[in-house]
């Protein structure tokens, strides 16, 4: 039985209930992750452009759902890749900031053009 009311990590919740509901046929869990996920950002999309707040939050939901049922799918534990993204946005983010500082600018003086560079730039260093 799925129990709801224990408070489980954000990234590993959808993981354990589609872990356990993956034999179960006719469940609510995805199949086919890549129509899912098309299907899920539609509908968040759709949303947005309501300006249903509400909404948005729950089709946002439905969306990381559907995202963290892929990687299952595809073998990849999503707290690690997100914990990995992070670090990497971490590095990448600290490179533009410390470029910027070295030309004398401030990062809210930079236009988006420039920074995408110095992103760029991060990326080729393998940051």
């Amino acid at each position: 039985t799925l129990d709801a009311s224990n408070r489980v990590a954000v990234w590993l919740g959808p993981g354990h209930v589609q872990e356990f509901t993956a034999g179960v046929p006719n469940c609510m869990v995805i199949d086919s992750s890549d129509p899912a996920l098309k299907e899920e950002l539609a509908e968040v999309e759709a949303e947005m452009r309501k300006g249903d707040t509400e909404n948005e939050e729950k089709e946002f939901g439905d969306l990381l759902f559907s995202i963290v049922n892929a990687a299952r799918l595809y073998g990849v534990h999503p707290d690690t890749a997100l914990e990995k993204t992070n670090r990497k946005f971490i590095a990448r983010f600290n490179y533009v900031e410390s470029e910027a500082k070295k030309a004398g600018k401030a990062l809210k003086e930079m236009t988006l053009g420039e920074m995408d560079a110095l992103w760029n730039e991060a990326k080729r260093q393998g940051l």
